[in-house]
């Protein structure tokens, strides 16, 4: 299938997945070993490529990606998606099939649709993504593809996805590891650093470990899983279903299963996190824990917007955005949003808003963090790891912070000092 320009955009269902879209666009989240981004480019296999987002992220975006972002430069045959489509063979079979002036809908959701240079440049210039708009442009078919709709189907679409990571890497052929099932299950990049026992069960599945990566004694492992670059996994238990991305610390006692962890995020310590997605950057203190399963086997309910809506599904976790901090001993209780750059104490029973310190359990009133004290907090961090805090870093926090106000507010979330004492 050969594309000269793919543009991928975001449309207003981006707001079904807040917190974790604050601070990305709805194409940058995980499902199976990779990002949606990620998944279409590596299929499609596009000679340029074009991103259509809020215009809060473009700077950040284009910064990580090298795209173009938000502008129409396109040339020759462009196919437009979006962003939630996830690209499995039943998608790919249906975009082979396209030709110039057909898009594919699903109802009031537009999947996709071919068209000319001129064409395709006044679509994205002047944001045509509905399918009410798009029929002056294209014949329109309905089709059923699979489209993300709610952040749960992350977490229940991950692991079927996973299977794709047994054609990555190397066969392992090591000593240090025992392997339950097919050996050839087991794939393993560059310079991984292995202090058995360490035991990997690939029967329900491929476990994937990136390059240059550290797995100490007594680590077991359940297949499906991938384990990013220049991970560190210490005696932990990592139970199928996983997705731990590049840079991340997993410690002694922690227990994962059927979870998203995306880059630079550490859990060294005690604790249970389970079908639950955790963003970028976050640290999970000592004797966090959450809760995916209600006491009466109920399915759990999930506020998405102003609506309450049931998710179906009987065993549901938290969904934690980037650059969260959950102090020691926190637990989560089931199908909890939390909001970007917020600190975590004691017992979580709502959703919490971005910039937030919270600790009602102790009885203390939420706080507002200050924004000079996020900014320093991200710089530490990023220092601590090696990397640069840029300024296009430093301008997307200014931005979310002035466009999460009025949440906060409608929240009673307060200006102050927060003391434990």
């Amino acid at each position: 299938m050969e594309i000269s320009t793919l543009c991928i955009f975001e449309d207003e269902c981006y707001e079904n997945f807040l917190p974790i879209t604050y601070t990305k666009a709805v194409f940058e989240l995980i499902c199976g070993s990779k990002t949606l981004l990620q998944r279409a480019i590596e299929i499609l296999k596009p000679q340029k490529v074009v991103l259509i987002v809020r215009d809060y992220l473009k700077a950040k975006l284009l910064e990580k990606t090298g795209f173009i972002v938000n502008e129409a430069d396109v040339e020759g045959d462009t196919l437009i998606i979006n962003g939630r489509l996830l690209l499995n063979s039943e998608a790919l079979n249906a975009l082979e099939e396209m030709k110039r002036g057909e898009a594919l809908i699903d109802g009031e959701t537009l999947l996709a649709v071919k068209l000319g240079e001129g064409v395709a440049r006044g679509a994205i210039t002047n944001r045509i993504f509905k399918p009410k708009l798009v029929k002056a442009l294209a014949n329109i078919k309905e089709a059923k593809l699979k489209i993300l709709k709610y952040p749960w189907d992350l977490i229940k679409l991950t692991p079927e996805m996973l299977s794709e990571v047994s054609s990555l890497g190397e066969h392992y052929s090591g000593d240090e590891i025992k392997v339950i099932g097919d050996p050839k299950m087991l794939r393993v990049s560059d310079n991984l650093q292995v202090d058995g026992p360490v035991l990997i069960d690939v029967r329900k599945g491929p476990v994937y470990i990136g390059k240059n990566c550290e797995i100490e004694g007594f680590t077991k492992i359940e297949g499906p899983t991938y384990i990013g670059d220049n991970c560190i996994i210490r005696g932990a238990y990592i139970r199928s279903g996983c997705y731990i991305g590049s840079t991340c610390r997993i410690g002694v006692g922690s227990e994962l299963e059927e979870t998203i962890i995306v880059g630079f995020t550490n859990k060294q310590h005690l604790g249970l996190i389970a079908h639950s997605y955790i963003g970028e950057w976050v640290n999970i203190g000592a004797g966090t824990n959450n809760s995916d399963l209600k006491n009466t086997y109920g399915t759990i309910r999930m506020t998405i917007g102003t609506s309450e809506i049931d998710t179906g599904l009987i065993k549901l976790g938290c969904f934690i955005s980037d650059y969260v901090k959950t102090s020691i001993g926190t637990q989560i209780y089931t199908g909890k949003r939390i909001g970007p750059f917020s600190h975590l104490h004691g017992f979580i029973l709502e959703d919490v808003p971005p910039f937030t310190i919270w600790a009602k359990s102790f009885g203390l009133e939420p706080i507002e963090l200050t924004l000079e004290s996020v900014i320093e907090t991200q710089r530490r961090m990023y220092e601590r790891r090696g990397v640069q805090q840029t300024k296009a870093d430093i301008e997307l926090v200014k931005r979310l912070f002035e466009l999460t106000v009025e949440e906060r507010v409608k929240r009673g979330i307060k200006k102050g000092v927060f003391t434990l004492a």
